[in-house]
């Protein structure tokens, strides 16, 4: 249980039904999948927190944060820099591979400034948001009729 999570409501949550269509084709008013990020203040804070997506066919869990802060980025790598064997050891384990991903989504071509290039913990400190997920088919939780 993280207790960091108490006192947050749904609703804070919880992302809205309507599709921005503005700029898409498909002008359909709603989206067809539900999402909510969890994390303390709820989805509108910067702060690291989980996050499921629940859609026919492909849905999924994940945790982490997503593009923070300059701030908050330069202080997690900071962190990553001097702590890093801590996080390499956590996403090697067999159980943690068995659930996630490694990290994904965007990241730079080199360390960033200020950190050696040849950082041992270089592979993290290149990344601008540090996320991990597990994808899977809706079935696993509902009747094969939904």
């Amino acid at each position: 249980m993280d207790k960091r999570l108490s006192g947050v409501k749904p609703r804070d949550c919880i992302f809205r039904i309507y599709k921005d269509v503005r700029f898409s084709k498909d002008k359909s008013p709603y989206k067809t999948n539900f999402g909510a990020y969890i994390r303390p203040g709820g989805r509108k804070t910067h702060s690291a927190g989980y996050y499921i997506h629940i859609e026919h066919g492909k849905s999924m869990i994940g945790t982490g944060i997503y593009k923070p802060e300059a701030i908050e980025l330069s202080l997690i790598r900071a962190h990553i820099a001097a702590n890093g064997k801590d996080l390499e050891k956590a996403m090697q384990k067999a159980e943690f591979k068995k659930y996630f991903s490694d990290l994904y989504d965007d990241a730079l071509k080199k360390v960033p400034r200020g950190y050696d290039p040849g950082h041992t913990m270089g592979k993290y400190l290149k990344y601008k948001s540090l996320i991990v997920s597990n994808i899977f088919q809706i079935k696993k939780f509902f009747p094969a009729n939904f």
